[in-house]
């Protein structure tokens, strides 16, 4: 008996275990229940079922069918299979966290409105839950960072940081380097640093506090290089 499949959460009211790529999840299952059952009544069945409208166009799409937005998809799935060289999808995701409207994402990327839409919807389906601080903070920064990842997928990781903590002032910088240097502006970098760096020492100390060690030296030692 084949092991049942749980089902992708479609909201984050469901719970964390939300993945912003859901649809495209979704999409790729059916695929995999067709390639086992090629029959057109599995399609008619799966379409039936299947009440999100993107879902139902994209798994059209994939098995080239008729559908709507064809073009808009076709940019979608391009700029997922491609990003490791052009970094669109992953400037799309940034510019979402950084709160643009899909208006400003498709003035700034020269696309149109129902290419921006197509790939959201698909791949980074997380506009809805903007305001949920802490579960964005899973998302930009998620357990498995490290430099064991691609160049990519940490040039993606970076991206979204920046467009948590900046907004679009800071990513719009980052992407498109314009950031002449001040002194002023040196000197805020500077502080900036120092700061996030005593934020993590700060962390570090309270958890020594409340750690059954005993005091040692060398909590003497870190006090005297502070």
């Amino acid at each position: 008996m084949a092991e049942r499949e749980e089902p992708f959460l479609r909201n984050l009211d469901e719970g964390w275990g939300y993945r912003p790529e859901w649809r495209n999840l979704q999409v790729e299952r059916y695929l995999k229940h067709y390639a086992w059952d090629p029959r057109p009544e599995l399609v008619t069945a799966i379409l039936d079922e299947e009440r999100d409208p993107f879902v139902r166009q994209a798994f059209r799409f994939r098995l080239g069918l008729r559908c709507c937005n064809e073009a808009a998809l076709g940019f979608a799935y391009r700029a997922f299979h491609e990003n490791h060289n052009t970094g669109m999808a992953s400037m799309m995701k940034a510019m979402v966290i950084a709160d643009l409207r899909v208006e400003e994402i498709a003035k700034e990327l020269h696309t149109t409105r129902a290419n921006i839409i197509a790939f959201t919807r698909l791949f980074f389906d997380v506009e809805r839950f903007l305001h949920v601080d802490c579960w964005l903070h899973s998302i930009v920064y998620p357990l498995e960072a490290g430099p064991q990842l691609d160049p990519a997928t940490l040039r993606e990781q970076r991206w979204l940081a920046v467009a948590f903590m900046e907004r679009w002032e800071g990513l719009k910088k980052l992407l498109f380097k314009k950031n002449p240097r001040t002194t002023e502006s040196v000197r805020q970098t500077h502080l900036e640093i120092q700061a996030a760096l005593g934020a993590r020492a700060l962390e570090f100390a309270r958890m020594q506090q409340n750690s059954i060690h005993p005091p040692s030296p060398e909590d003497l030692q870190r006090f005297a290089l502070i």
